[in-house]
């Protein structure tokens, strides 16, 4: 039974090395900035009628951007360790978009997403204008 577990332990810390890309020797623990990514996302938002969205909040990675007036966004010099980054884009009156985007290091990334509308709601006011006479007149007789 001993033998079982430190069989499956030594398969198991054998599983989490890699090989380096020739394939002759074996990486335990390599230097995570050897991973660091920098790059640039250029981006465009649009309406579900190719319209582009001006002003539109793009977030990524805790960096705010905004779209201009023809819809274009852009995240210079991005640091990360991960090929991709998460983009939030938030614009009131339509939907939050999430999307993917992936950073080529050293490289510029284009996107363009498109955003829905929310439906429109008609809002009621309880307050009139008017008087309502519920008492008839002289003429009904």
């Amino acid at each position: 039974m001993k033998y079982l577990i430190v069989y499956i332990i030594l398969c198991l810390s054998l599983a989490a090395c890699r090989r380096d890309e020739d394939n002759s020797t074996v990486i335990i623990n390599k230097d995570p900035s050897e991973k660091k990514l920098q790059g640039t996302i250029i981006g465009q938002v649009f309406d579900e009628y190719s319209n582009p969205i001006p002003d539109a909040k793009v977030y990524l990675d805790g960096t705010i951007s905004q779209t201009n007036i023809h819809g274009y966004f852009q995240f210079k010099e991005i640091v990360s360790f991960q090929d991709h980054g998460i983009i939030s884009i938030d614009k009131e009156g339509y939907f939050l978009q999430i999307i993917q985007a992936p950073i080529y290091k050293d490289d510029i990334s284009y996107i363009s997403t498109i955003m829905r509308r929310k439906p429109n709601v008609l809002k009621f006011s309880a307050k009139t204008d008017f008087q309502y006479n519920f008492w008839p007149n002289e003429d009904c007789y």
